[in-house]
C-alpha cells in the first residue's frame, strides 16, 4: 500500500475513534501555555505513530502531543491528531484529524472532520479534493466581497499582533475565527472563503492544509510574502487574485 492510500484509511479509522469519544465526557488537561489537551488527542496521536511505525519504520514524525522523533528529513510525517480541540471540547463539531507527509519521492495531505462528514485530501501534481470532487480556491477579488478567517498562537506576542492586525483588516473585509486551522485552510481551498492568516502558527496546524489548499491554486506564504517553512511562525493562504491586498494589511 503506497503512502497515500494508507494515510486517508488511517485518518478515516481516525475519525472513527474521535467522534466516539465527541459525545462522550472528555478528560481534558493543560499545557504550560493554557492551551487545552484531551485524552483523546493523546490517544489518536499515539496510534498514528503505532501505524506508522509499523508500516514505514524507517520513516520520521512530527506531532503536536509528543514531538519530534526525526531519523531523516527525507520522509517525513507532520500530525495534528485533532486541530481544534477546544471545540472538540466544548461540543463544536469544527475540528479535524490532520495528517501530511513530506518525502523524497511524494508529498501529500489529508484533512478529515469526522463530526460534519468533510474529508479533504491532496497529492502533489494531482489536485484537491473534498469528499471526492475537485476543489478550487475562490476568484473573488474585492475586499469588501471577500470573507477572511484567522487564527492566533495563545503567546501575547501572537495575541497582541492579532489585535492590531483585525483592528486595520475589519474595516475593509470580512474575518471570522472558526477554531481549526486545518479546516480553515481547507475552507480557502474550496474556494468557500478567500483567505487564512495566523500569527504564531505551528507546523502540524497547516501542514496537510497547506499541500491541500497549493493544489487547489491558492497562494502560501509568511505575512512578508516569504516562503513557508517548517519553522515559520506565520502563514497567509490566500487566494491569488487577492494575495497582494490581504498582505499589504497584514503588515
Amino acid at each position: 500500500m503506497n503512502r497515500f492510500i494508507f494515510a486517508k484509511k488511517l485518518a478515516k479509522k481516525c475519525g472513527r475513534i474521535a467522534k466516539k469519544d465527541f459525545i462522550s465526557k472528555k478528560e481534558i488537561s493543560y499545557k504550560k501555555n493554557a492551551e487545552i489537551v484531551t485524552s483523546t488527542d493523546k490517544k489518536i496521536e499515539r496510534f498514528i505513530w503505532n501505524e506508522i511505525h509499523k508500516n514505514y519504520p524507517h520513516d520520521s514524525m512530527i506531532g503536536e502531543e509528543y514531538g519530534r522523533k526525526i531519523k531523516d528529513y527525507k520522509n517525513v510525517w507532520i500530525i495534528d491528531p485533532i486541530d481544534g480541540t477546544r471545540n472538540f471540547e466544548s461540543g463544536i463539531p469544527l475540528f479535524a484529524i490532520s495528517i501530511a507527509f513530506f518525502g523524497e519521492y511524494d508529498t501529500f495531505g489529508v484533512v478529515y472532520a469526522p463530526a460534519i462528514n468533510q474529508f479533504f485530501y491532496a497529492r502533489q501534481g494531482e489536485g484537491a479534493f473534498e469528499n471526492g470532487k475537485e476543489i478550487h480556491c475562490s476568484k473573488e477579488m474585492n475586499l469588501k466581497k471577500s470573507v477572511f478567517l484567522f487564527c492566533n498562537g495563545l503567546d501575547i506576542k501572537s495575541r497582541k499582533r492579532i489585535g492590531n492586525i483585525l483592528k486595520k483588516i475589519v474595516l475593509k473585509t470580512n474575518v471570522k475565527k472558526l477554531g481549526s486551522a486545518a479546516l480553515e485552510t481547507c475552507y480557502v481551498a474550496s474556494g468557500r472563503v478567500e483567505g487564512f492568516f495566523v500569527p504564531g502558527v505551528h507546523i502540524w496546524d497547516v501542514a496537510a492544509g497547506m499541500v491541500i489548499s497549493k493544489e487547489a491554486g491558492c497562494k502560501i506564504s509568511d505575512f512578508k510574502g516569504n516562503k513557508f517553512g517548517i519553522n515559520s511562525k506565520e502563514i497567509l493562504v490566500s487566494e491569488p487574485k487577492i494575495y497582494n491586498k490581504i498582505k499589504k494589511l497584514l503588515g
